[in-house]
């Protein structure tokens, strides 16, 4: 029997926060990783890009390095709440969209599929295959290239993850913690 620890503190993952990481200073200051994890991806991305460009090895990592490291990691295995649109017994992985980066794209959670090849077969005939399957993560806001579309996805994440539109310090990062 094999067990996977997801979101645990294990031998792999020696960092586990207390507490939500707040910016001290600088243009971001007062705001909390969490809470950019909704709002501003994009940049959190590109802070740990950074961050990981200037890491000397065998230096210790401060405690955003950690944190960003831990948070970036968690946005990807998050256990969604709803479920697919075809079976109705499996938890949804994917996405459904329609549209292009040019004039931007429909999303909703109407659309959603397990990774079962017959439900995706479902949802690509009823788009009559002019759709893309995209899975429900934090790092595919990364995927859409218009704010307003990444708005939408990281709008359809909170209905899947059951995250309430308006979040707290505490609850967004209660939602990474669990």
């Amino acid at each position: 029997m094999v067990i996977i620890l997801i979101g645990t503190n294990s031998p792999n993952n020696t960092y586990w926060p207390t507490r939500p990481y707040v910016f001290q200073g600088g243009k971001h200051q007062g705001e909390c990783l969490e809470i950019l994890m909704f709002n501003n991806y994009a940049f959190l991305n590109w802070l740990l890009n950074k961050i990981e460009s200037e890491y000397r090895f065998g230096r210790e990592k401060n405690e955003l390095h950690k944190h960003l490291e831990w948070l970036l990691k968690q946005g990807e295995n998050r256990c969604v709440q709803l479920f697919c649109s075809s079976c109705n017994s499996q938890p949804a992985v994917f996405a459904s969209i329609y549209g292009s980066g040019r004039y931007g794209y429909s999303i909703s959670s109407n659309y959603l599929s397990c990774s079962d090849q017959n439900c995706l077969e479902d949802l690509r005939i009823n788009a009559d295959n002019c759709n893309v399957f995209i899975k429900l993560c934090f790092s595919n806001i990364l995927w859409f290239s218009r704010k307003n579309d990444q708005k939408q996805f990281v709008d359809l994440l909170k209905e899947t993850f059951n995250i309430p539109k308006r979040i707290t310090r505490k609850s967004a990062f209660d939602f990474f913690i669990s």
